[in-house]
Order: C-alpha cells, then structure tokens, then sequence
C-alpha cells in the first residue's frame, strides 16, 4: 500500500499525501 500511496502523492500532490497518510495509519 505504500507503493501506491507513493505514486498517488505523485500523481494526486496533497490528496495524494492525504491518501497515502491515511493507508500507512490504517
């Protein structure tokens, strides 16, 4: 999931952070 949370920062710039914030915590 970090993998993904990763390309979503990349593709996605804060909601992505938002979303990868939220899989590490989950």
């Amino acid at each position: 999931m970090l993998l993904e949370g990763r390309i979503a920062i990349v593709t996605g710039g804060s909601q992505g952070l938002g979303y990868a914030m939220a899989e590490e915590f989950s």
